[in-house]
């Protein structure tokens, strides 16, 4: 009984030291797109009570955050808005393959700022009460590029071209038409709170590449918890705050 009882106190002993050793380490750095700008914090802040560690989070373009990772930012875990972003960065072996996941769907939505009547359809943003409408750099952010084949779609691309404010990112673009500098804008669902006093109109998914978004550890990180934030994401309790935040489950 008394070697059982050593044993055991050892065992606590070793966990302890182990859940110590964890919390110590460096932080678990996170680069994020900007549509998790609200997602994220919740999702980091769930793991890091779980599992006793820090996280770092670096939000921004997806564009940008891969271009930061080639040329050798240090991250543990990129989550992109997109996956041919992804593709790309495990092809010239900055992500590793075996954990590229795809963790959620994103939704595309047009906003109006407070006071401007929501358009019953894009092809109203020719509208003169739309003298700013706002979308992020589509070279840069995957939330962009599906705006611009919305408006492509409905034959008013070239007709807005000089009423078009590009925002660095999603989340950039809704502080656009948040503060009023801009009288619409297409954002990410994720981005805008259901408290927001803006309108909104749901726009038909069938007019833009779908906003399946993925994710990997980058091959680099020698971070113990990288790969288990990932399946942390995915499981259920991760998934029921994407959900919250505004994203559609991986499919």
């Amino acid at each position: 009984m008394a070697a059982a009882v050593l044993l055991g106190s050892g065992c606590r002993a070793a966990s302890e030291r182990a859940a110590s050793e964890r919390a110590e380490a460096a932080p678990l750095v996170v680069m994020a797109a900007a549509s998790l700008n609200r997602a994220m914090p919740a999702l980091l802040q769930a793991f890091e009570a779980r599992e006793n560690i820090k996280g770092t989070l670096v939000l921004g373009a997806t564009g940008s955050l891969a271009a930061q990772l080639v040329n050798g930012a240090p991250a543990d875990v990129f989550f992109s808005a997109d996956e041919s972003t992804v593709d790309r960065l495990v092809a010239e072996g900055i992500l590793d393959p075996v954990t590229r996941t795809h963790y959620a769907n994103g939704v595309l939505v047009l906003v109006t700022r407070r006071g401007v009547q929501v358009p019953r359809a894009v092809t109203e943003l020719t509208d003169a009460r739309f003298t700013v409408v706002a979308l992020a750099n589509p070279d840069l952010a995957p939330y962009g590029a599906a705006a611009r084949q919305v408006m492509q779609s409905a034959g008013v691309w070239d007709a807005l071209a000089g009423r078009l404010a590009f925002g660095e990112n999603v989340a950039g673009t809704w502080q656009l038409v948040q503060s009023g500098n801009a009288d619409a804008a297409f954002v990410a669902q994720s981005v805008v709170p259901d408290s927001a006093d803006v309108g909104r109109l749901m726009l038909d998914p069938s007019q833009h590449l779908a906003l399946r978004q993925a994710a990997a550890v980058v091959v680099a990180s020698r971070h113990p918890a990288a790969r288990d934030f990932l399946r942390f994401v995915h499981g259920v309790d991760g998934q029921a705050i994407l959900r919250q935040h505004g994203f559609g489950p991986p499919q």
